[in-house]
């Protein structure tokens, strides 16, 4: 196998690593993004503030 197999196997771990990483990040990021837009949406901060979304697009 030598140090060539090592290193090789090394990197594969490291990407994996790194690829899970960010993957966990995203979807903690999503979900923290989630729950607070229900938050709001149910206190009805969206309303109060008088946000109409985008251009054209109806907040209900």
């Amino acid at each position: 196998m030598g140090w060539v197999g090592v290193f090789r196997h090394a990197g594969v771990l490291a990407c994996f690593q790194w690829f899970w990483g960010c993957f966990v990040f995203w979807v903690c990021v999503l979900a923290l993004v989630g729950v607070s837009l229900s938050f709001a949406a149910q206190r009805g901060w969206f309303s109060s503030v008088g946000v109409d979304g985008p251009a054209g697009v109806v907040v209900v």
